[in-house]
């Protein structure tokens, strides 16, 4: 079978969709400029302050010994998915706690250290790869469904639904020879102001990443209010793309279809995180087994949601149509001042951190 023409087709569709989307710039400013300026919000106001310093300390989790003894309380978990290193669990819990960028930039740092192969690594994401508490509990719970009852009812079935979907992808996903070998991998221990310095570098790097990707699907979402869709399509596109976005869209709807489409958003995580994820992990690493644990994830949580549901009476009345949507927000996080400008002042340091590294080393070899 000849595979020219298709591979052909496929390179032509990433410059016609970058053409078509200058050229819905250009038509459309005000909303590009809107789309984008809501994302430069979203960033500003909560992105930065909620995950930034949490990557800093996972980082650091992850590079000294401390991971081996936090990981303890979940490494039977992850000896169902037969990973055996200790480390995997405190990922698993960091994911539970800090949201899918955090899995990812964890995982990440336990496969390139050679604690993970790539398989491993894939199950691993499976398994955490979903919102933080303080998300879906305050932000989607409490604050756009009006019931925090129902928040930490929907974190619990997100947590349960990946646990279950990658216990099943496990049984058949294959092996990746790519992936690094364990035996193979040599250590060295890396002392305190490196880990520092490289927890730093690494967080600031995937920050940027992740601030970039949010500001580009924040673009398309801008030229989605172009076209007038009926409110539940437009929710359920947004619900597709970026999950902040789609789940406070789908809380407008009020009733059953807000809990729907906002457990679908949770769910499915949106085209904006699978790409913030491939920017944050190493290519061997393969994002096809999460996309495809995702058609699990779903039904499993949204059947585990209505079974816990029956046993809360309370929450019946978020099926019922809510007002208003109330602002979202972050709880236990820096100011946002703060956490913006340190963000700042840390990135220039990394990088001339970098450019004297460099220099340095161009130096040596002169």
């Amino acid at each position: 079978m000849n595979l020219a023409p298709e591979r052909n087709r496929l390179h032509l569709l990433l410059p016609l969709s970058a053409g078509g989307c200058a050229l819905l710039i250009l038509l459309f400013p005000q909303q590009a400029s809107d789309g984008v300026r809501g994302a430069m919000q979203l960033c500003f106001d909560s992105l930065i302050p909620a995950l930034f310093p949490f990557l800093i300390l996972t980082r650091i989790l992850l590079s000294s010994g401390a991971a081996r003894i936090l990981g303890i309380p979940l490494s039977p978990l992850c000896r169902l998915l037969h990973i055996r290193r200790t480390e995997a669990g405190c990922a698993v819990a960091i994911g539970f706690l800090g949201g899918f960028a955090a899995a990812g930039c964890s995982i990440d740092a336990l496969y390139r250290d050679g604690k993970l192969t790539g398989r491993q690594a894939e199950l691993l994401l499976c398994s955490c790869a979903c919102e933080g508490p303080a998300f879906v509990i305050a932000a989607v719970g409490s604050g756009m469904l009006g019931s925090t009852e129902v928040g930490v009812l929907l974190f619990i079935s997100l947590v349960l639904a990946s646990l279950l979907s990658a216990i099943i992808i496990a049984r058949f996903l294959p092996s990746d020879p790519s992936g690094p070998s364990l035996e193979k991998k040599e250590h060295t221990a890396p002392h305190g102001a490196s880990i520092f310095v490289d927890a730093v570098s690494s967080s600031v790097d995937a920050m940027l990443r992740i601030c970039g990707f949010v500001l580009f699907f924040g673009l398309l979402q801008g030229f989605l209010s172009v076209f007038s869709l009926p409110d539940s399509l437009s929710s359920l596109l947004l619900a597709l793309l970026e999950v902040s976005t789609g789940c406070r869209t789908a809380s407008a709807l009020g009733g059953a279809p807000a809990v729907l489409l906002c457990t679908l958003s949770l769910s499915a995580l949106g085209l904006s995180a699978f790409a913030q994820l491939r920017a944050l992990i190493s290519p061997e690493i393969r994002l096809w087994p999460l996309a495809l644990s995702r058609l699990l994830h779903f039904p499993l949580t949204l059947g585990i949601f209505l079974l816990l549901s029956r046993f809360l009476p309370d929450t019946v009345s978020v099926f019922e149509p809510l007002g208003n949507p109330q602002a979202w927000f972050f709880p236990f996080r820096l100011p946002k001042e703060a956490a913006f400008f340190l963000f700042l002042f840390l990135a220039v340091f990394c990088s001339e951190l970098a450019g004297s590294k460099a220099l340095r080393k161009g130096k040596k070899k002169v």
